[in-house]
C-alpha cells in the first residue's frame, strides 16, 4: 500500500485543531497566544511531513524502514515469532526526524503483535527492551 500524501493522515487532527484555535484566538483579538497556535500548527506539519521516497528495486533489498540515528545493530533471542536468534535494529527518532515507519523489505506482514510497556525515552539502552512496541513480521518475496 502506497501512501503519497504529503502529510499523515494521522497528523491531520492536530493540525486542523491547533490552526482552528490560532484563527478563533486571532479572531477575537489575542493575537499573541494565536501566534502560539499557529507556531505550533507549523511544528505538527513538519512532524507529520511524509517526504517522497526513491525505494530501490528488488525483491532481495532491505531498506531503512525510518528515518533517524541507528543506535545499536544485536543479535537477539525472539521468542515471539522466529523462536530463535535474530538481528535486531534499533532507530532513534528525534524531533527533527521524519515519523513515519515504512516497510524495510518487499513481502507481506505475517505477524502482528502488540507489547506493552512503560514509557521512557526512547534514546536510553533498555529502552527497546521495556517501552509499548508493535513487533512485525514479513513473508519474504524471495526469488528462490
Amino acid at each position: 500500500m502506497q501512501h503519497n500524501e504529503i502529510v499523515a493522515r494521522e497528523g491531520w487532527i492536530f493540525i486542523i485543531i491547533s490552526l482552528a484555535v490560532s484563527a478563533v484566538l486571532a479572531y477575537f483579538n489575542f493575537y499573541i497566544t494565536a501566534l502560539i497556535f499557529a507556531v505550533i500548527t507549523l511544528f505538527c506539519i513538519f512532524f507529520f511531513r511524509n517526504p517522497g521516497r526513491v525505494i530501490p528495486k528488488g525483491d532481495e533489498m532491505v531498506v531503512s524502514p525510518a528515518d533517524g540515528k541507528v543506535m545499536d545493530v544485536t543479535t537477539v533471542n525472539e521468542e515471539l515469532f522466529l523462536k530463535g536468534e535474530a538481528k535486531r535494529i534499533r532507530i532513534f527518532l528525534s524531533l527533527f526526524n521524519v515519523h513515519i515507519n515504512r516497510a524495510p523489505v518487499s513481502g507481506k506482514v505475517s505477524f502482528v503483535k502488540q507489547v506493552t510497556g512503560q514509557y521512557l525515552p526512547a534514546y536510553k539502552d533498555e529502552a527497546s527492551l521495556r517501552i509499548n512496541a508493535i513487533i512485525l513480521a514479513w513473508k519474504l518475496n524471495l526469488a528462490r
